[in-house]
């Protein structure tokens, strides 16, 4: 998931309607405007993911079916991404 406000400033990224619905840990519903298709840089490879946009979150988040996909895992006290051997280094590109 995707903070609207990232991906209104990329004018190439084209949000498509969704009816997808989610809910926060708390149980408050997250109000999806829609999903994307996002390029993400990981440890300096390129991958096209497809993410849901909220104006209701303010950072990125990966889900678990991303992580498993590009067979990602978190290690250590302090969460952070593992491919491999190698830590990834993510960027929204």
């Amino acid at each position: 998931m995707v903070p609207y406000e990232l991906i209104n400033c990329k004018q190439t990224l084209r949000i498509v309607p969704t009816e997808q619905q989610f809910l926060a840990a708390n149980s408050t519903p997250i109000q999806v405007t829609g999903k994307v298709v996002l390029p993400l840089r990981l440890n300096g490879r390129l991958i096209q993911t497809t993410a849901y946009v909220s104006r209701d979150i303010s950072e990125i988040i990966l889900g678990s079916d991303c992580l498993r996909q590009y067979k990602c895992v978190w290690v250590g006290l302090w969460p952070k991404p593992y491919l491999g051997e190698w830590f990834l280094r993510s960027s929204f590109v």
